[in-house]
């Protein structure tokens, strides 16, 4: 993968978690536009680390269903 690549994956994936931490944010009664560039980036790696935790559980789950599901099926 080219630089110019990686540098647009990184500011997509930064528009996906800005617009989740806006969402939280507007829920809250405010708007990310309100905070300081520092603070905005530290509310980026929280979010991006909740993103993270919550697609790894989910790819988890979705691993041990199937494995159930091979169980019950007698599929090894």
């Amino acid at each position: 993968m080219s630089t110019k690549q990686q540098q647009d994956n990184e500011l997509l994936a930064n528009e996906r978690i800005d617009a989740a931490v806006d969402k939280l944010l507007k829920a809250a009664g405010s708007a990310l536009r309100h905070y300081m560039p520092s603070t905005v980036i530290d509310m980026r790696e929280v979010m991006r680390g909740i993103m993270s935790e919550s697609y790894s559980k989910g790819s988890n789950d979705a691993v041990s269903a199937l494995k159930l599901v091979s169980h019950e099926k007698g599929v090894k």
